[in-house]
């Protein structure tokens, strides 16, 4: 029976940066963002990064949120496998905004 696993590499976030780098092992997964404010308006930009050596990444995908004080969410399919990937926060702004970013990878066996 498949399964599906799913792994929150970016929790919580308040300011730019990197979460945390996950090992898929050449899986194909999904991946969302979501966030919010808590009170008004805000964005954040969020870079869905892959790596074949977990060194040297490139950019699969920019998602864009503009956050409100409901969550917003957005999400992507990985293309091909990798073997590693890893959110970056280019930018987020509002109110005590923060975002998250999971990583969903099916289980086979």
């Amino acid at each position: 029976m498949d399964r599906v696993s799913t792994v929150n590499i970016l929790p919580a976030a308040t300011a730019t940066g990197d979460s945390l780098l996950m090992r898929m092992s050449g899986a194909k997964c999904t991946y969302v963002v979501n966030g919010e404010v808590a009170s008004s308006t805000g964005a954040s930009s969020i870079t869905v990064l892959v790596s074949p050596d977990g060194t040297n990444f490139i950019t699969l995908d920019t998602l864009s949120l503009t956050l409100g004080t409901v969550t917003t969410s957005d999400f992507g399919v990985f293309d091909q496998a990798w073997e590693y990937v890893k959110f970056n926060v280019a930018s987020i702004s509002g109110a005590t905004a923060t975002v998250r970013g999971y990583v969903s990878v099916e289980m086979i066996g």
